[in-house]
């Protein structure tokens, strides 16, 4: 006979799981390291398998701690063993960088506006609830951005799901948190009290370097809230001029060399500043611009009915998360999506791309943050509606997108730069900004403070009340 030499078969089809969510989830990697380099690893590792109860975890630590790697570690450590093990984040860009990550609103179904009684819908005999009853351990980063009804409807769901009284159904459950940055944005300060469960967990490693160091203080050491002197190894200037040329050189700017902005980025605490910085810089770029306006209405709260307002005027209106009604852009400008789209092609909230081709209704971009730097996408107009209090609603159809020379801190959370600018010229007024503001930069040397003439201090907000100290070990608390 003849003898025919074909390509294997990508997947074993005879054996594959018939749940999608199934197979994607214990997507194991035989090869991935996973052995001991904490007291944390091992810790978790025998409560899980011991079956004891409580088994939640706190995995506290600042960036660059290695809590990724203990996550990754433990991924690696259970799927090998065949186990299932969910890894979720409270956002798009967070998830990214977990193994199979996903963003826990995805995966627990958490209601947008979810209070005390809301409930996550999965129903029992959906493929995600014969996943959920499959999990053997759920990894939940970032757990601090997100308040405390998110946990309780899942703790709710989990019950009833896996008919388990325990918490969160009796699974396994690693949280990992910061409590030095940003915390939930909520009306109700008692709000921002998050679910106090079993263990805490000691940071893993100890900082190497002066700067971590000096972070670390900047949220632990009770001398430096308040209003505080910046410290001395953090450059500032009270030039506007200078501090923006040391984040985007002139000459660079005018010669629209998009690479620049890859890797820096303008961080103030305010709106009204991002909208100000990023107009001032665009106005120095000489190439055409195209302008997109919004299709506006609005809901009236008591009505119900769409009432009728002058475009002109619906286009000035602005709320959290809601795009300009005005969007003024040009080829080679850095943009940040402000809705999720598709988590998988890394097109999340938060993530940053670079115009590369400007259409009537939709524009063209290549992305320039994540493991998806150089991937290109199109665009288009999306509906979104403010949440914001009555009278009305505002529904808007725009290009969900605002320009990113600079961004907020709280925007700036989950991203890593090689140049930042932090504007301080107005304080920061939330708690973990100033720490969050200062720990973007890899290297203190690029990053450059903005002060108000003549002082050489800011406000420091810190809520001492919500911080975990860390362990002077890396021993379980």
């Amino acid at each position: 006979w003849i003898e025919a030499r074909i390509a294997g078969l990508l997947h074993d089809w005879i054996h594959r799981e018939a749940n999608p969510l199934l197979a994607e989830a214990l997507n194991i990697n035989f090869e991935a390291e996973n052995s001991i380099h904490a007291e944390s690893y091992t810790t978790i590792v025998d409560t899980v398998e011991s079956g004891s109860i409580p088994n939640t975890f706190f995995v506290q630590g600042p960036a660059g701690t290695g809590k990724i790697f203990l996550y990754t570690t433990l991924c690696s450590y259970f799927r090998a063993k065949g186990e299932l093990v969910l890894c979720v984040a409270s956002s798009g860009i967070a998830s990214l960088l977990l193994p199979n990550g996903r963003t826990s609103h995805s995966t627990f179904r958490i209601p947008l506006d979810c209070d005390e009684s809301s409930r996550c819908h999965i129903p029992k005999q959906s493929n995600l609830a014969k996943l959920l009853r499959r999990t053997f351990l759920i990894i939940w980063d970032e757990v601090t951005m997100q308040p405390r009804h998110h946990f309780d409807a899942v703790d709710r769901v989990l019950q009833d799901i896996r008919d388990n009284k325990n918490l969160y159904g009796g699974i396994p459950v690693v949280l990992g948190v910061d409590f030095a940055q940003i915390l939930p944005v909520v009306k109700e300060e008692a709000s921002m009290k998050l679910l106090i469960l079993a263990f805490n967990a000691g940071i893993i490693g100890e900082s190497n370097s002066r700067f971590a160091s000096g972070l670390g203080d900047l949220s632990y050491n009770q001398n430096l809230y308040g209003v505080t002197e910046i410290p001395e190894w953090i450059k500032t200037t009270d030039d506007r001029a200078f501090f923006r040329e040391f984040i985007f050189l002139i000459h660079l700017l005018q010669a629209a060399d998009s690479s620049i902005f890859r890797d820096r980025a303008i961080l103030t605490s305010r709106n009204d500043n991002v909208d100000f910085f990023n107009v001032e810089i665009a106005q120095l770029i000489t190439v055409a611009s195209h302008d997109y306006f919004s299709a506006d209405q609005i809901q009236s709260y008591e009505s119900g009915h769409i009432s009728d307002y002058p475009p002109e005027y619906l286009q000035t209106l602005s709320g959290q998360g809601l795009p300009l009604g005005k969007l003024t852009l040009q080829i080679g400008m850095p943009i940040m999506l402000l809705r999720n789209h598709f988590a998988k092609l890394c097109l999340c909230n938060g993530t940053r791309l670079i115009i590369t081709r400007l259409y009537n209704h939709c524009i063209k971009n290549r992305i320039i943050s994540q493991d998806f730097d150089g991937k290109e996408h199109v665009i288009s107009r999306i509906t979104v509606t403010t949440k914001e209090d009555p009278p009305f609603t505002l529904i808007r159809k725009q290009l969900s997108i605002q320009t990113c020379y600079s961004m907020t801190i709280n925007k700036s959370r989950d991203q890593t730069l090689k140049r930042v600018g932090v504007n301080l010229t107005n304080s920061v007024f939330s708690h973990g900004q100033f720490h969050v503001a200062l720990s973007r930069v890899n290297e203190i040397k690029n990053m450059l403070v903005l002060l108000p003439r003549g002082t050489k201090s800011t406000n420091n907000v810190v809520y001492q009340e919500v911080l975990l100290r860390p362990q002077s070990s890396n021993t379980l608390g």
